[in-house]
C-alpha cells in the first residue's frame, strides 16, 4: 500500500509539473505554427511571382502543407536510418509539392 501511495504522489507531482508549464508549451506551439504558416505563405507568394507555383488560396495551401508536414514529424523523427529518412523526406516533399508546381 505504501508503494501505491508513493506512486500516486509521484504521478500527482508529474501531472502538476506538466500542467504548470502546459499553457507556456501550448502558447509556444501555437506561435511556432503561426510562424511556419507565415513562412510558407512567403515562400508560396514568391513562387507564384516567379511562376513556379500555381496556388489559388495561399492561406489554405500554407495551412494544409503545415498540417501535412506536422503529421509526418513524429514518424520521421523515430526513424533510426538517417539515409532512409532523407530519402523518405525527399519523396514526401516531392509528392506534397508536385500538386502545386506549375507544369
Amino acid at each position: 500500500m505504501k508503494h501505491l501511495k508513493e506512486l500516486s504522489n509521484y504521478y500527482s507531482t508529474l501531472t502538476d509539473e506538466y500542467l504548470v508549464h502546459y499553457s507556456f508549451v501550448e502558447r509556444t506551439r501555437k506561435d511556432f505554427t503561426k510562424y511556419e504558416i507565415d513562412t510558407l505563405k512567403t515562400i508560396l507568394f514568391e513562387g507564384i511571382e516567379k511562376g513556379v507555383f500555381q496556388v489559388d488560396e495561399v492561406d489554405i495551401a500554407a495551412q494544409a502543407i503545415v498540417i501535412a508536414m506536422k503529421g509526418l514529424e513524429y514518424p520521421l523523427l523515430v526513424q533510426e536510418d538517417a539515409d532512409n529518412m532523407e530519402n523518405t523526406i525527399h519523396n514526401m516533399l516531392n509528392i506534397l509539392f508536385k500538386g502545386i508546381e506549375r507544369r
